[in-house]
């Protein structure tokens, strides 16, 4: 499970999504926790472009926000389906978080310095856009610290 992001520094995202580059300057690093805003690129009208997103998304039925989904199933799920075939969004981070009996645990690539999480995005009742981040089950050198972890792209 994603628990907080790390974001900043100046990024220029390439070919990995398909489209034009995009020149990005998020300034000095800071941690991002669910509830909080935070840019991610979408592809709108053919052009790449970043916007703000909340972390997390209410459900109906439950009181916590939902701030992750599971990349096997998220596409048969309610809540997910619509987003999954049209509103999807890679959040560009420098690192994610994962605890371990409240310890905590940076993840990040050594020679890069952004990384691409997969994520969805859904808009609410009141018009605000939120989003989550899509997990995966752990690899190996990662079950130590959580049976999850974010999705990278």
């Amino acid at each position: 499970m994603c628990g907080s992001v790390m974001i900043g520094g100046e990024y220029e995202i390439r070919q990995p999504v398909g489209v034009d580059s995009l020149f990005l300057d998020f300034g000095e690093t800071k941690q991002y926790r669910p509830s909080e805003s935070l840019p991610a690129l979408i592809i709108e009208q053919e052009t790449l472009r970043c916007k703000p997103f909340i972390w997390g998304a209410k459900h109906p039925r439950h009181p916590q926000l939902v701030i992750n989904a599971r990349v096997e199933n998220a596409a048969n799920k309610a809540m997910f389906q619509n987003a999954w075939k049209t509103q999807r969004c890679l959040l560009p981070v420098k690192a994610w978080h994962e605890w371990r009996n409240q310890e905590r645990f940076e993840f990040s690539l050594e020679h890069q310095n952004v990384l691409l999480l997969g994520g969805l995005y859904l808009q609410a009742p009141e018009g605000k856009q939120h989003l989550v981040v899509l997990t995966q089950a752990a690899a190996n050198a990662l079950q130590q610290y959580h049976h999850r972890h974010a999705f990278v792209v």
